[in-house]
């Protein structure tokens, strides 16, 4: 049935209806189903998760079993989309060291929010965390990909570029003051990217 939802929702949830299972059952067997080797199975957990808007399944989703681009994509996106919800979670995952999965759904999930939330982004990247300073780092870097792509996630490209514009600067900085080699990395790999972006 979990699989299904990612081709039928409605039918889906018809079947789960019919199961007779316990709103408990159903959030166990997605967080179960989050590491299915297969990953249309893990895809549909993770969209049916986001859809639900559960707290505790939402909050599953920053340790997920694979970090393929696909299951982290759909996490994000879930997340994205509940924000108000898993806004403490989110903040307190971009703490996490930055090779984790937590910390991948986690920059992917801020990249998608855009720029509303920059100000959060600009926190980070003045943060004396150094894993703060890296995820804020690889945040821009990845909102500045998302942009030079055309991936049409933004409703406004333009006014998501002038965003990240801003933060060449506070990025700068970062990169100039780090002490760890990671966050010097992404500070010096997002100010590039914003580059190629304007030089576009």
């Amino acid at each position: 049935i979990i699989t299904l939802y990612g081709f039928d929702k409605a039918f889906a949830l018809r079947a789960y209806q019919n199961t007779g299972l316990k709103k408990k059952e159903l959030y166990s067997a997605l967080k179960t189903a989050l590491k299915n080797e297969e990953e249309i199975t893990r895809f549909s957990a993770v969209e049916w998760i986001g859809d639900d808007g559960d707290k505790k399944s939402l909050e599953a989703l920053f340790s997920l079993s694979y970090d393929d681009a696909s299951t982290i994509s759909a996490a994000a996106n879930a997340l994205a989309s509940n924000y108000d919800i898993i806004e403490a979670k989110l903040k307190k995952e971009m703490r996490s060291a930055p090779q984790s999965s937590a910390a991948a759904t986690s920059v992917m999930t801020y990249a998608l929010l855009g720029g509303e939330h920059f100000d959060d982004i600009d926190k980070y990247l003045q943060s004396s965390n150094a894993n703060e300073q890296a995820n804020g780092a690889r945040v821009v870097l990845s909102v500045a990909e998302i942009l030079q792509n055309k991936t049409p996630y933004y409703k406004n490209p333009q006014l998501e570029e002038q965003r990240v514009k801003k933060l060449i600067a506070p990025l700068g900085k970062l990169a100039n003051r780090a002490k760890d080699d990671t966050a010097k990395y992404y500070a010096d790999a997002a100010i590039k990217a914003i580059y190629n972006l304007i030089n576009d």
